[in-house]
């Protein structure tokens, strides 16, 4: 195998799956002795943080002699990459990798574990990778998983920046006009807490009339609230939110009136072996989502 020099290595601290927290620090190598010196480290204090967009430009301004360091993995899981119509189950999968997780964890099961006992599963091939199963029992190491244990938003964001930004499969836009071309959109934006501890939902309303003059029919649009923090960690917030959706409306604008509103005022078909009947369906009712808004001190 041929040896390969680099000019400079960049050390990546993804910090979360949004990028608040993410952080560069650039080494450049001495060509003399293969030592590193450090010569920047990014963000500085008063500029921007690293999102994905500002991060992509600055590996782009480095050229081919560059190493790129990731603190996330950069493979997903068997089950995730694997194109097989109809899984077997994790006992009978033939993937090379999944093999050898069960190997690994029937070559060190412990006679009598409570675990097997119970019917746990021994391994996860959709949250491990064979890497996590082998370095815990064949060196004693016990990392986080590739899609377990908070790693999953960091492999999510490093999975697309594999070469350097370029030929990524999610790209990025700072154009919401992109969307036109989308089957689907995720609104996923912050639900901030202001000094009056009154939840901030402008990012939200922003995102929602920005992407309005893009939509088109048989889009879907999903919007992720969330619920841990105000006001959506109220139930009442959660169920006027419910009221306030024109159900109805949507399916003549986006679906052209084709289709039904789901009586049980679910996402899931009738027909589906997950459909359960919602306990309370919640109908169209202005009225009722600016009464429970109220109540919630939230300002309709």
């Amino acid at each position: 195998m041929k040896q390969r020099s680099f000019l400079h290595i960049l050390g990546i601290d993804l910090g979360g799956g949004k990028g608040k927290k993410t952080a560069v620090a650039t080494l450049r190598v001495d060509q003399r002795d293969g030592g590193a010196t450090v010569v920047d480290i990014a963000p500085r204090g008063g500029t921007l943080p690293l999102y994905d967009q500002t991060l992509l430009e600055l590996l782009g301004a480095f050229g081919d002699g560059t190493l790129i360091c990731v603190d996330a993995p950069l493979t997903l899981p068997p089950c995730l990459r694997c194109q097989v119509p109809v899984c077997p189950g994790q006992e009978l999968c033939s993937d090379s990798a999944v093999v050898e997780m069960r190997r690994l964890t029937s070559a060190n099961a412990a006679p009598g574990d409570r675990d097997g006992r119970r019917g746990k599963p021994s391994i996860t091939p959709y949250t491990q990778r064979a890497t996590e199963v082998h370095l815990f029992f064949e060196r004693g190491f016990n990392p986080r998983e590739a899609l377990g244990q908070g790693t999953g938003p960091l492999a999510a964001r490093a999975a697309p920046r594999r070469d350097n930004g370029a030929g990524c499969r999610f790209p990025v836009y700072s154009d919401l006009a992109a969307t036109r071309d989308l089957d689907v959109v995720f609104i996923s934006v912050p639900t901030p807490v202001d000094r009056a501890k009154q939840p901030d939902l402008s990012f939200i309303i922003n995102a929602a009339e920005g992407l309005a003059p893009h939509l088109h029919a048989g889009q879907l649009v999903i919007l992720e609230v969330d619920t841990t923090s105000p006001p959506f960690n109220d139930l009442r917030a959660r169920q006027a939110l419910a009221y306030a959706t024109n159900r109805k409306g949507i399916l003549d604008a986006a679906y052209v009136g084709f289709g039904v509103v789901s009586p049980a005022h679910v996402n899931i078909p009738t027909t589906h072996p997950a459909f359960t009947q919602a306990p309370t369906p919640h109908p169209l009712h202005r009225q009722e989502a600016k009464q429970l808004l109220a109540a919630v001190s939230y300002p309709a």
